[in-house]
């Protein structure tokens, strides 16, 4: 088998790294046979850390978190003196 571009080097790298929450980086640099800092770039120039975490969140726990944030705002308006936002 020939030698894999740098696209599917890439891909490779990706599946590894959205597929296993424990992999690190260094582990998915030498399963696709590249160097960290290239994988490092990819995650940070390609948005794959936000990625990840929106594949673990379900829309349903992005608005419990909203609505926590939203109650916790409220509550600390009323208790405040000036009741402004």
């Amino acid at each position: 088998m020939g030698e894999l571009s740098i696209q599917q080097k890439k891909d490779y790298a990706k599946t590894l790294y959205l597929a296993d929450l424990t992999i690190t980086q260094k582990e998915v640099a030498r399963r696709a046979d590249v160097a960290e800092k290239t994988v490092s770039n990819w995650v940070n120039k390609e948005g794959w850390e936000n990625l990840r975490t929106s594949l673990l969140t379900t829309r349903e726990t992005q608005l419990s978190h909203l609505y926590n944030q939203l109650r916790y705002l409220n509550e600390t308006i009323a208790n405040r003196e000036n009741k402004y936002a």
